[in-house]
C-alpha cells in the first residue's frame, strides 16, 4: 500500500503536466492593416480564422496566413502582440514604400466585404472558398 501511494501522486502530477501542456495556445496576436477578420491561419496541427479584432492563437511556429489557396505570408517570431504586412515581408514596421507591403495591404483591402476598412477588414467567407476552388 505505501509503494502504491507513493507513485500515485506522481503518475497524477505527470498526466496533469502533460494534458495542460499540449493544450496550451501561448502565441497570441492580432493581424493588422485594419483590424483583420476572416484571414486563415494555420500553425502546426492549429487552423483558424482570425476574428474581428483580427486576433488569432498558436501553440508554435511558424504561423502562416492565407486566404482560400492564396499564402498571404508567414511569421517565425513575433515582436509583441501584433503581425502587420511589414512582419510578413520582414522589414520595419514604419517601412510603407516596400512594394511586398503595397501589395499585401492592397489585397486585404480589396477583399473587404464594405469597401470601408478604417475600422475593420472583413474577409467574406463565401469569397474565401470561391477563391479556393479556382
Amino acid at each position: 500500500m505505501k509503494k502504491f501511494s507513493k507513485v500515485l501522486p506522481i503518475v497524477f502530477l505527470s498526466v496533469l503536466t502533460s494534458s495542460s501542456q499540449s493544450g496550451d495556445m501561448n502565441i497570441r496576436g492580432s493581424f493588422l492593416d485594419s483590424p483583420v477578420e476572416g484571414l486563415e491561419y494555420i500553425c502546426g496541427e492549429t487552423k483558424g480564422v482570425t476574428d474581428s479584432n483580427g486576433r488569432f492563437e498558436c501553440s508554435n511556429f511558424p504561423v502562416k496566413f492565407k486566404v482560400g489557396e492564396a499564402v498571404v505570408g508567414s511569421i517565425t517570431s513575433m515582436k509583441g502582440k501584433i503581425v502587420t504586412p511589414q512582419d510578413l515581408v520582414g522589414v520595419g514596421r514604419y517601412n510603407f514604400k516596400d512594394q511586398r507591403v503595397i501589395n499585401i495591404a492592397r489585397f486585404l483591402q480589396s477583399l473587404d466585404d464594405d469597401g470601408v476598412i478604417k475600422s475593420v477588414i472583413k474577409i467574406d467567407d463565401n469569397f474565401a472558398d470561391n477563391l479556393q476552388k479556382r
